[in-house]
């Protein structure tokens, strides 16, 4: 990765002014100290000024550079458009690899490999003063971008871009990713009026007539969390290189609808929730975004809450198998024990602060109580689970009823006076 790094530092290098090569470095001096803090590693601070400022631009020009090809091949241009050799453009080497821009888009995410967000975009506008804002990057030609670094940004995570997005003070990708995630989040009010309550696993909610249901929009599935996360219609659209195929009914449907990872809703004994895809990065998405929410959102821990709902509701194997069944999970590690160890070890150690699903807790609780849900429920289960066992139990019950009739008549008619 260090050698595209330098090679698109070098071409950038090339086509940049000494003047404004010189302001960038004078930004990085005066915001060196709110940079440093973003890197994992303390021998950053060692480093000389000059070494600094170059290491931080190359990333930055990394960063730019991978965003700007990467539009450019969603709209279906090439090298050539872009008077590039094609041969030498490592570009088409990192995002031709379906494995190596999942490993980017994860690294990307990652809380210790952030830059501070305001410092990409100032840096983003030194490097290419020529920005429009009316217009997206013209691929062509890499110096006349278009459109600010938020919507390059938005275009890479494929995160739909939010209104809301420009009024918040975005700290970096990791936050802008948890934006994404809460977008539309139906935050709920205080929950410490709620009485105490015991959460219970799927499968003990299913024996109380608890049913699960994955929040459909006209059959569109909502993607969050894979490696490029485009809303399909079915999960089994993709094609050779694993993306997900783009659906334009999908999107335009979707344009009117949207969804929030944590939107969950019980009513009327179905728990509803959006379909969730676990494959080998998610564990490591999801507990990066839990670490940033803990530490700068420990208030308003909303994903960490979703996460401690999740490890409620999964505690066997079996919890998994279900949920699978019902379409609320996609499991992609193969095995539903590896689902169950890493939603339950996600949520170790996490700070319960925010009751974001306190009231449902406590419905689901309320309904789990109730022995007429658990009678139904077994009744349902055991001898109406299926077309042929419940058409079976309709015969024998009427078997039954008539018999009884039956009976009942030949009493009557013994007991009845003789004329």
């Amino acid at each position: 990765m260090e050698r595209q790094k330098q090679r698109y530092y070098k071409k950038i290098c090339q086509r940049t002014s000494k003047k404004t090569l010189e302001e960038f470095a004078s930004f990085i001096k005066a915001h060196v100290s709110d940079i440093c803090r973003c890197y994992d590693v303390q021998s950053i601070y060692m480093l000389d000024p000059s070494q600094l400022i170059e290491i931080i631009f190359r990333d930055a020009v990394f960063i730019f550079t991978l965003f700007l090809r990467d539009w450019a091949k969603k709209q279906g241009f090439t090298s050539k458009d872009n008077n590039h050799d094609e041969e030498e453009d490592d570009y088409y080497d990192l995002n031709q690899s379906a494995l190596l821009r999942v490993k980017l888009l994860t690294d990307l995410m990652l809380l210790e490999n952030q830059l501070p967000f305001f410092v990409l975009e100032d840096l983003y506008k030194l490097v290419f003063p020529s920005s429009n804002e009316n217009s997206f990057p013209d691929p062509a030609k890499p110096a006349s971008n278009g459109y600010c670094f938020l919507d390059l940004a938005c275009s890479y995570f494929n995160i739909k871009k939010h209104p809301s997005f420009e009024k918040k003070k975005i700290k970096h990708f990791t936050d802008l990713i948890r934006y994404q995630v809460l977008r539309n989040c139906p935050i709920v009010g205080n929950d410490e009026q709620i009485g105490n309550y015991n959460m219970h696993s799927a499968t003990k909610l299913h024996e109380a007539g608890v049913k699960f249901k994955c929040t459909t929009v006209k059959n569109i599935f909502r993607v969050m969390f894979n490696g490029v996360s485009y809303n399909c219609k079915k999960i089994g659209d993709l094609d050779l290189e694993g993306f997900w195929l783009i659906n334009q009914a999908t999107n335009d449907a979707l344009e009117s609808t949207e969804y929030s990872l944590l939107e969950v809703e019980f009513k009327k004994g179905v728990l509803k929730l959006l379909t969730i895809d676990v494959e080998y990065e998610t564990e490591i998405r999801f507990r990066n975004l839990m670490a940033f929410e803990q530490y700068y959102y420990s208030k308003r821990a909303y994903f960490c809450s979703y996460i401690k709902l999740l490890d409620s509701l999964i505690d066997t194997n079996e919890d998994v198998d279900l949920l699978v069944k019902e379409g609320i999970i996609v499991n992609r590690l193969g095995s539903s024990a590896a689902v169950a160890e890493m939603i339950n070890k996600l949520a170790v150690g996490v700070v319960h602060s925010t009751l974001l699903y306190g009231e449902i807790g406590w419905k689901l609780d309320q309904h789990y109580k109730n022995p007429w849900n658990h009678t139904m429920a077994t009744l349902r289960h055991v001898y109406f689970s299926d077309l042929w066992r419940g058409t079976g139990t309709a015969a024998a019950f009427i078997v039954v009823i008539l018999t009884l009739m039956q009976t009942i008549l030949a009493i009557l008619e013994k007991a009845a006076p003789t004329k």
